[in-house]
Parts: C-alpha cells; structure tokens; sequence
C-alpha cells in the first residue's frame, strides 16, 4: 500500500521514476520476508537437529502456520490489548 500511494502522489508530480516506487517496495518487501523465514527455519532446524532427534518435515510447516496465526490474531485491537 505504501509503494502503490508513493506511486499516487508522485505520479502526479510528473516523476518519470515514480512507476519504481511499488517495485522498490515490493523487492523489500519480499526480501525482508525471505531472509526472516529463513533465519527462523535455520534456528528452529539448529535447535531440534542438536539434541538426539532430527527434525521431521512436518515441523518448519506447523511453525510457519502457528507465526501466520500470530501475525493474524495481532491484526486484531482487542486481541492485542487482551494478550
């Protein structure tokens, strides 16, 4: 939303660069996604792979399911205010 209003506003100014401005955005965006994912993954494998056991496919899906439901219940103000 915030590349797509810079877009707006600087569209109208005549900025032949302003079409970049959701691109810049999105590439972050993505990129910042990517490397947190990632990072998480790799402590949750390191910490599960240290000890006897070895980590089962099912794990990294069912911690990516309960950070979705996280970030879902935080867009919530009661729930927020509540937790």
């Amino acid at each position: 939303m915030a590349g797509l209003w810079a877009f707006i506003v600087f569209s109208r100014r005549r900025y032949k660069w302003a079409i970049l401005l959701p691109v810049f955005f999105f590439v972050t965006g993505a990129c910042i996604a990517f490397l947190s994912g990632s990072l998480v993954g790799l402590a949750i494998a390191a910490i599960y792979n240290a000890g006897a056991y070895r980590m089962s496919t099912w794990v990294p899906m069912l911690w990516g399911l309960i950070q979705a439901l996280v970030v879902i219940m935080g867009s919530y103000s009661t729930v927020t205010t509540i937790l």
